[in-house]
This record gives C-alpha cells, structure tokens and sequence, in this order.
C-alpha cells in the first residue's frame, strides 16, 4: 500500500481504530475517535460521484490548512456557495492561476482536454438532482488525467429513450453532450471543482470556481455504512 511521509500517521491510525472497532461492530465508536483524531464521518447521499463513490458510502475525511489539502485530484468538503446549511463533495480538477472549459463534453484545462482512456460502460439505477428516480441508466466510463494525476468520471449515453431528453443535453458521438462552456478563469486562490457523475452534478459549472479558503477537509477513506469495513483508501496524495 503506498502512503506519502506527511499523514502516514494519520492513516495507520484510521486503519488501526477501524479494524479494531470492526471487531465488536462499534461504528459510533469509529466515529467519536476519529474527530479526536481530528477527521470526521459522514455518509456520502448523492450519486454525484459515481463511478467514485456511491450513495450511502461512509467517508473518512482529514482537516488541515486549506492551501494544503486543495490540490488536483484531491476530493474536497466544503459549504455550498449558494446555502452555507449544505455541504458538498467534489473533486478538484482544476487549481488557479488556469482556465478551464467544456468542449462537446470534454473538459480543458489551459486547453488541453483531460480525457485519455475508454474505461467501458456501466449501468446504474439514476437518479436526478433532487433525488427523483430516473430509472436505469447507461453510462460511459473514462479517465481523466493531468500530469501525475487521474481520475475516473462518467457521463450518459444516448442509447437509451430520452436519457439525452433527461438531462437536457444532445447525442453526440454516442454521449449525451451539454452546451460548451467558454474558457473561465481561475485567479490564485480558486480551484474549479466537479462531480465525476458528469451528467448529474451541482458543481463549479453552476456556481464557478470556489476559493481554497472555503475548503474544509479532504477525503483520504471510505468504507461501507452498514458494515464498517475500509473498501477503498486514497492513500495517493496529490502533488505538491
């Protein structure tokens, strides 16, 4: 398992405390220790993330100075621009001074599409931004990539009755694609941040780019609600 120097620590302690607690079924107990260790819990409700995280994951996240934690590719915990009530998860895919931009559903950052790999397709029981059902869906998985940098993300394809309808987007080359967006800039400071569920996400194309300031945690663990068991850490830090 790859670990970088700086939360080795932080994340043998997590790994030690959850399998501990996994042994007598104390998720309360998880939780209490790890905002002593200064994380926090939370159970992830939206399907924003996919193919990331899916709803009911329950996610481990790490405090720390915001200029820190908010790199590329890191996942992110921050207050709605728009409802400071509501907190969001998203990925950092872009980070200021840049610009970022959308063309025929590909993102650019300082012009270079991020698109690399055809990950195949998936299939998920959707649902829409308020939670309404969308029936079963089919979707297109890819990878996203800049410099050391990767990602998985999806978006929708058109094969499916009114699944481009849906979403008010158009088939295009299979996908249903959204309107372009024009070049944004990001001042020093700001980061553009995006759900990997492409198709199905409220996010920096909504409400633009956000500052490093606001950002109150990173996400570096997630592991099953009901169970308890660590599925996946992200032990792989973004580059300084």
């Amino acid at each position: 398992m790859l670990l970088t120097h700086r939360h080795d620590l932080e994340i043998l302690t997590l790994i030690f405390f959850v399998l501990v607690f996994n042994a007598c079924d104390a998720l309360d107990a998880i939780d209490k220790t790890t905002k002593r260790l200064g994380m926090e819990t939370f159970v992830f409700p939206s399907v924003s993330m996919r193919p990331s995280i899916e709803p009911g994951d329950k996610l481990v996240t790490f405090k720390g100075p915001p200029a820190k934690i908010a790199k590329l590719g890191a996942l992110v915990v921050f207050p709605s621009p728009t409802d400071a009530s509501t907190t969001y998860l998203k990925r950092i895919v872009a980070v200021g001074p840049s610009t970022v931009a959308f063309s025929r559903g590909r993102l650019l950052v300082d012009g270079k599409a991020l698109r690399t790999k055809d990950l195949g397709p998936i299939s998920f029981d959707s649902q829409g931004t308020n939670g309404e059902s969308m029936g079963r869906m089919a979707f297109q998985r890819f990878e996203e990539r800049f410099g050391d940098q990767h990602w998985s993300i999806m978006q929708t394809k058109c094969n499916e009755d009114r699944a481009c309808e849906l979403i008010q987007a158009k088939c295009i080359e299979g996908l249903c694609v959204g309107a372009d967006m024009p070049p944004v800039k990001l001042a020093e400071g700001q980061v553009y941040v995006l759900g990997d569920n492409r198709d199905n996400s409220m996010d920096s194309r909504h409400w633009g780019p956000i500052s490093t300031k606001a950002i109150k945690g990173r996400a570096s663990a997630i592991y099953v609600k009901k169970t308890g068991k660590i599925v996946r850490l992200m032990t792989k830090e973004p580059e300084e």
